[in-house]
């Protein structure tokens, strides 16, 4: 995958090479090689070792296409997920801005929408909330706006990534 630090203004190549246990990898980043090892990680913030090295990051923002994190308790650093997704979306003519979705960051099941169209939300804002493997959990708003379309039913199983709303 390729990967793009906005405040460097270059593009990073990295993939993981092998799989050493469930939180172990050699990965390799632009041409050289490393090993991975999550020490801890939730949902906010992860700790690991990239060779001999220690390193904290802080997840600021994390949308579909940007996630900001703050390094070490200093940098703050804009990655781009998807460089050259925005360069395709707009020559094939679609004018959906990724950043206007709202994804399920989990496969479930819709119990309860909890938005309506043209109603404003604020940044964690419940959307909806979905039922997955006996356990309740709610997809919050990814930003301030207006929710200009809900684009699941109540009853109805989801994907990861699917479209649960679009918030302008």
């Amino acid at each position: 995958m390729e990967f793009k630090i906005e405040e460097l203004g270059e593009l990073i190549k990295a993939e993981i090479l092998k799989r050493i246990s469930s939180n172990e990898a050699m990965v390799k980043i632009d041409d050289r090689e490393y090993r991975l090892r999550v020490l801890h990680y939730d949902g906010d913030k992860a700790e690991f070792m990239l060779d001999n090295t220690y390193y904290s990051v802080k997840y600021i923002d994390n949308t579909p296409t940007i996630l900001k994190l703050q390094v070490a308790g200093r940098e703050v650093a804009t990655v781009n997920k998807f460089p050259h997704l925005q360069s395709i979306v707009k020559s094939s003519g679609s004018t959906l801005d990724l950043e206007r979705v709202l994804r399920s960051p989990i496969p479930g099941r819709v119990v309860a929408i909890e938005a309506k169209p043209d109603m404003q939300v604020k940044k964690g804002d419940v959307i909806a909330v979905l039922e997955s493997m006996k356990m309740r959990v709610a997809i919050k708003a990814h930003k301030d706006g207006m929710v200009k379309e809900i684009r699941v039913k109540e009853g109805l199983s989801i994907a990861r990534n699917d479209a649960v709303a679009i918030i302008e």
